[in-house]
């Protein structure tokens, strides 16, 4: 591994989530040492994404909701796969399991882990578990949509096919539910949903 000097360190804001700067240096390419240099990071935690498949009706189950950040450049309204953080002392399985129950209103019949990855790292130190999750009707405990953080949460169904043309004509906006649908339509690539 190369070289990495971390000369500061300095907490901006602590609520919900974290952002703090970092001033460092790193050894290049060429074994030279970078400039200091001075970046922003947001710490929001561990997160976990799932995208759902409803073994009843073959279709995959998603969310719609807004989201603030997006809302000045695009859509506002997100359609995104179930996704949320993991608290303290629970492993990315029970937090995936609660987030779907909360959100979709499912119990879990079968979680196949797919990866985990970072969201954006120029600037964000978020890694998120990404699951393959199978529900069935029998399942369902709720209608879902609602939670105790103020989310507003519309929870319907779409045909895989039907997820890949929306993701194909640049209607699916959200990072994580474009990778769950690419990972999603490589699995079932010859299968009959």
């Amino acid at each position: 591994m190369k070289k990495v000097e971390i000369s500061a360190r300095r907490l901006l804001y602590d609520g919900h989530y974290r952002l703090r700067s970092a001033t460092y240096r790193f050894e290049k390419l060429n074994g030279e040492m970078s400039p200091e240099l001075t970046h922003l990071v947001w710490d929001t935690g561990t997160a976990v994404a799932a995208i759902v498949l409803n073994r009843s009706s073959g279709r995959v189950v998603l969310t719609r909701q807004f989201r603030i950040a997006t809302h000045d450049q695009g859509p506002g309204w997100m359609v995104e796969i179930a996704a949320g953080g993991v608290h303290a002392g629970e492993t990315p399985e029970h937090a995936v399991r609660r987030e779907i129950l909360e959100e979709l209103g499912f119990t879990v019949d079968e979680l196949h882990r797919i990866g985990v990855y970072y969201v954006a790292p120029g600037s964000c130190s978020e890694q998120m578990h990404f699951f393959l999750a199978e529900v069935s009707d029998q399942g369902r405990q709720t209608r879902g949509g609602g939670t105790d953080e103020g989310e507003d949460i519309e929870v319907f169904e779409v045909a895989p096919w039907d997820l890949w043309k929306d993701m194909e004509e640049g209607r699916l906006r959200d990072s994580k539910t474009v990778l769950a649908a690419l990972w999603l339509k490589e699995r079932l690539r010859g299968r009959q949903c």
